[in-house]
């Protein structure tokens, strides 16, 4: 997954994705629909986050992550996700 130049966008999510990447997310105008298994809610999302310094992870089990680039977990707050 590439992110698109758009003043905002929804990036989708689900099992079985594999590993997806957005290189500049924006809090706030952005958002990440997630419909993942065992991720349901920003908590779900939290424990599996590891900061890298810009580089954001979240291992979602079974091969899937996302990596968010030039992004810092404290920036993203429980409004940036939709989950399903």
């Amino acid at each position: 997954m590439r992110r698109v130049a758009t003043p905002s966008c929804l990036f989708l999510l689900a099992t079985r994705d594999g590993v997806d990447t957005v290189f500049d997310f924006q809090s706030g105008s952005d958002r990440l629909a997630l419909s993942v298994d065992g991720v349901t809610s920003f908590a779900d999302l939290e424990a599996v986050a590891t900061d890298e310094g810009r580089l954001l992870s979240f291992d979602l089990g079974g091969g899937d992550s996302l990596r968010l680039f030039s992004t810092d977990l404290a920036e993203l707050s429980e409004a940036d996700y939709l989950f399903a």
